[in-house]
């Protein structure tokens, strides 16, 4: 008989039980898992610590088309990483993934009382700069799936196992291929034609603001021209009157 892990959106390889498997392969594959959480678990805090260094944003400002034309897209992709650092510092969406990524793992097989941390799968609480990562005893781990495989099983396979949970989490923020996720949602993605996410929205709104403001300029702009065009007629005007009546008073002197 063989169980497998439901797949989920992190990128790894379903964990496969069956009644032959080798200790060994499964304590590979488990931390295979472990390896794959912890990489999300880093990139998310590494994007929601990251503060903004305020000589980098004074010196790279977001580039506009004229700029792009004299550089490569190497240099466009570098100076825009530079320029997006400390952007999503405490953002609450990303917070909201470690949040309920690391309740997932921390969930109790209530049929069998047992857990990650039970395997040997621990929270790196002596390392503060993990932010949540896992840690595995390997020994313990493995004595575990010697003792109590169907309960490894029923903790990962369950329908309500460390599995399900994250995949439920990832179909939550980053959305399953029927609906979006809070992500999505909020900052949409490249590859639709019909953006309606958060941040294009408000893009969108601050583009059309900048149209108004810009018309509104401009018809300043041409109301203050005809002003001046006016004014300088009249000065001329007036400098051709003046210089009339001089002469005529210069005239009348002479005479």
């Amino acid at each position: 008989m063989i169980w497998s892990v439901p797949p989920t959106r992190l990128p790894w390889t379903a964990v496969t039980f069956s009644t032959e498997s080798n200790v060994d392969d499964l304590a590979k594959k488990l931390t295979d898992f472990v390896t794959a959480y912890n990489k999300i678990i880093d990139k998310v805090n590494t994007l929601t610590s990251e503060s903004p260094d305020l000589d980098v944003k004074i010196k790279y400002k977001p580039l506009t088309d004229s700029d792009k034309e004299d550089m490569s897209e190497d240099e466009i992709e570098k100076w825009n990483k530079k320029a997006q650092e400390g952007l999503l510092q405490n953002d609450s969406a990303l917070n909201g993934i470690l949040s309920e990524l690391r309740s997932a793992v921390n969930t109790i097989e209530e049929s069998t009382g047992l857990s990650l941390s039970k395997l040997g799968i621990k929270t790196q609480s002596y390392d503060y700069t993990s932010g949540g990562q896992l840690g595995v005893d390997t020994e313990q781990l493995k004595e575990t799936l010697t003792s109590s495989s169907d309960a490894v099983k029923d903790l990962f396979t369950g329908e309500d196992g460390v599995s399900q949970k994250i995949k439920n989490v990832l179909d939550k923020y980053v959305g399953t291929f029927g609906g979006d996720g809070i992500l999505l949602l909020k900052a949409g993605s490249k590859t639709r034609t019909n953006d309606t996410s958060l941040l294009s929205t408000q893009i969108k709104q601050y583009e059309d603001t900048i149209d108004d403001l810009t018309d509104q300029l401009e018809d300043e702009q041409d109301r203050y021209w005809s002003k001046f065009t006016a004014m300088e007629q009249a000065l001329s005007t007036l400098n051709a009157q003046s210089s009339y009546l001089t002469s005529m008073f210069s005239g009348n002197q002479s005479s």
